[in-house]
Order: structure tokens, then sequence, then C-alpha cells
């Protein structure tokens, strides 16, 4: 992840606290080395509470910020997008507006997604406690939190069939609908790590798949009738268990708010892929060409030094070396502090302490239950796909919906972070998938190659042998 994009990140946790309509958030770290970024949360028991109870004094407050948000986000495609193609067309003054205008927008995304970590980790931490009081277990909760909704990836995923059902056999009218449905779903191929947005070819190599297959218009058909059947059935458990808890105020709030925080992390991430990509890479990238400044440069400036070219101001080259090798970020308090060299090695230690052991067994919380051995492939970010075959086991810190395709081929499923609304926990039910999420440390002792023992029942992943 660029720098700039760290920074709007970590920006969100120095807000003022209860500035209308926000709550309090904890505090906030990021560590790069070599463009790889850690993320981790820093709170005591206090915040935890402060927190907790500030939502459920003020829901509203929550669904206030949701609807700001996605009325900010319609406001700014509809008045931007088609429009941002030729920014060369623009004179300076506009084009810095337009760059404003997406930084305030984006700074507005990474607040929501913080907020919804934290939700994740102390909503559905209470959930998880008042349902073990009552006889109930974390599937249950997963059942109880799930959405309904079809995020992004989902819905990108039922148009192409629906396509395919109406012109499989057609080559040039479906040449003409894929250059349509391209046009609305090619950001998905991207994120943070500079992945190509997806293409025309990307789906004909699909439809060749298929017809290898032997697919026909029946196939797809009994696909689209799988997913809807599927839907009613997640929410039909979901009734069943929400009508035999006992629920009070507080649950009833922590739910609904933690249900909505499940659609809300698959929603935070298409809305910022789709910005990226329709709009500010390529604001960036003229701001870069205006300022004779190389396009990777451009993004290890912070938001404000991109702004203060356009005052001229010279960029500081030695800082922006600096960054490309290392940094790190605290956010506490009201302020940002950033450290290099020596003092980033030292915080990067001490809070993302290597493990140097070489420990048998990790353990995590169990999201979907099973057993299963196999090999280990560590994935970060879709530029990684291509090492991941059918049957291997899938570690990240935290997967996301273009891992999909990758988590219908893996045995299991292993993440670093997560709770019970996480992307993981949430998938690997649907899918059926043996699931171990929050092991703090699994992308860090295990390794490609590395053969393991899943043990989803009791949350412990196993070494059997490394490469």
């Amino acid at each position: 992840m660029y720098f700039y994009l760290v920074c709007l990140a970590v920006k969100t946790y120095v807000i003022p606290k209860y500035d209308k309509y926000h709550g309090p958030l904890p505090g906030f770290n990021a560590s790069s080395f070599k463009n790889v970024v850690k993320f981790a949360l820093s709170f005591n028991e206090n915040e935890i509470k402060e927190f907790k109870n500030y939502y459920f004094k003020n829901p509203e407050h929550f669904f206030y910020l949701i609807k700001k948000i996605k009325s900010t986000r319609n406001k700014y495609f509809k008045k931007y997008k088609n429009k941002l193609s030729n920014s060369e067309e623009y004179n300076s003054d506009k084009l810095l507006k337009i760059y404003e205008e997406s930084v305030d927008f984006i700074w507005e995304l990474f607040y929501l997604n913080q907020i919804i970590w934290v939700i994740d980790f102390v909503f559905g931490g209470y959930l998880k406690d008042e349902l073990n009081k009552q006889g109930f277990n974390e599937n249950d909760l997963l059942k109880l939190v799930y959405s309904g909704r079809r995020n992004y990836i989902q819905i990108e995923e039922i148009e192409f069939f629906k396509l395919c059902v109406k012109y499989f056999k057609k080559g040039k009218i479906l040449a003409k609908f894929l250059e349509e449905h391209l046009y609305k779903y090619a950001y998905q191929g991207i994120s943070y790590a500079d992945e190509k947005p997806r293409s025309v070819k990307f789906y004909y190599e699909k439809i060749k798949e298929f017809k290898k297959l032997g697919y026909t218009v029946k196939n797809f058909k009994n696909i689209l009738k799988k997913k809807e059947n599927e839907n009613h059935e997640f929410l039909n458990e979901r009734k069943k268990v929400e009508q035999a808890i006992k629920k009070d105020k507080n649950f009833k709030i922590a739910l609904s708010i933690s249900r909505e925080a499940s659609y809300l992390k698959d929603y935070f991430r298409g809305s910022l892929s789709e910005t990226l990509y329709y709009f500010f890479n390529n604001i960036l990238n003229e701001i870069a060409r205006r300022k004779d400044i190389n396009q990777i440069d451009i993004r290890e400036l912070s938001p404000e030094e991109i702004a203060n070219l356009f005052k001229d101001k010279e960029i500081n080259k030695k800082f922006v070396e600096k960054r490309k090798e290392n940094y790190f970020i605290i956010a506490k308090k009201g302020k940002i502090i950033i450290f290099y060299n020596k003092k980033a090695v030292f915080f990067d230690k001490k809070y993302f302490p290597n493990n140097t052991d070489k420990p048998n067994l990790i353990s995590g919380v169990a999201a979907y239950k099973g057993m299963v051995r196999g090999r280990i492939k560590i994935i970060l970010t879709i530029n990684d796909f291509h090492k991941f075959r059918k049957g291997d086991i899938l570690v990240s810190t935290n997967t996301m919906p273009e891992f999909v395709s990758l988590i219908a081929k893996a045995k299991a499923i292993i993440t670093d972070v997560g709770g019970v609304t996480s992307h993981a926990a949430i998938v690997s039910r649907e899918m059926k998938k043996p699931c171990i999420i929050g092991t703090k440390l699994a992308t860090k002792v295990l390794h490609d190659g590395y053969l393991v023992e899943v043990d989803a029942d009791k949350g412990i992943v196993k070494i059997l042998k490394r490469k």
C-alpha cells in the first residue's frame, strides 16, 4: 500500500472525539518495510468500554454515518464518473479541486472501515459472550450476523452468468455486452498493490474454460438458481437462531450494528477500488505528469504534500526514498508521529514482533469447523493468486471478496486477523471450508510448501513438515 493511502487510513484515528456522528476510536499503528504494510489497533479495556457504550447510547450515529458516506459516494460518482479519463483537459485550479474532493471522500471511506474493524472486535466479542451464556456457539453467531446482501464481487458474478444465459452461443453479441459489463466492473481487478484492472480477455478466458467443461445455458441457469437458494437457506438459518435467543436492548443494538458491518466491509472495499480505478489514479498520474514526477514517487507523498505541488513547493526527495525503505506511524491521542530508519525498526519490533521461535502449533478462533491436511500458500495480494493450486491451504492476513475464487479451490483458510464479521469467517461458512481466524502470526510462522493439519474444531494449526 502506498504512503498516501496509509496516511489517509491513519488520519481517521486523530479526528476530534465525538465530532458530530463520529464516535471514539482507539490508537492505531502502521509499519511499512519495502512497501509491505502492517496495521494494528492499539487500545485498552477502558477504550473498548468507551467505544461500546458510545454506540449503545447512540446507535443512530452509526447508521447516520453510513447514510452520509453513501450519499457522498453517490454524489461524487455522479459528478465525476466519465469525466476524469481526460484529466489533462482541466486547469490547475479544477484539478486541485477534484483532487481535494477525492481525498475527502477516500478519507470518509477509511473512517468507515476503521469503525468496522473496531465493531468486529468489540461487538463481536460482546455478542459471543452473550450467546455463550445462553448455550449458543460461534457458528450460531456467524448465522446471526449474516447480512443477506450480496457484495460487489457476487453482484458482478451474477450479472456475468446472466449474460452467459442470454448470449453464451452468440459470439459477436456477447462481445458487445461484455464490453458494457467491463465498463461497470473492470475495477474489481485492482486494490492496493498495483494489480491490473479486468479486461475482455479475462472474461473470454472464463468462457473458454466453461466451454472446455461442456457448459450449456442450462448450467448457468442452475448456477444462478443455486446461488439464490443458498441465500434463502442462510436467511432461514439466521431466522431460526434469532427466534431461539433472548435479546435485550443492548443485544439488539450490537446485532444490528454487527450485521450491517458484515456487509459494509465489502462495501468499503468495492467503493475504494472503484474510486481508485475510475478517478484517483487518473488524477495522481496527471499531477505527476504536470510536475514531472515519477508515478510511483507521487504515491509516496502524503496527501498534503501532493496538494502542495500545486503551490510549486519542492518535494523532499530524501523522505520519499526513506519511505520506500521503511517507516513507522503511530496515531494516538490526536497526534500522528512518523519514524524512519532505526526508530522505525525499533517500533516495528515492539508492535509487530517477529516470532523467532519455530512453534509447531498455531492457535486462533474456529470460524467454521473441520479437519484437513494440506500444503500452505501465503496469499497477501491479488498478485500472489497465480501460485495458488486446488487443494492448497490459503493463508493470508485477511481475505477479501477477490479471494473467493481461491477459497473455492482451498482445503482450508487461515488468517492473522478477523472477527465474526470478517470476510473469511462469513465465506468459509457459506462454502463449508474449515477456517481459523485471528491467529495473529500465521503469515509470519507459516511458509509456502509447509505441510500442516488444520483442526478447525479446536482452532489449531499443526505444522507436520517444513519445506
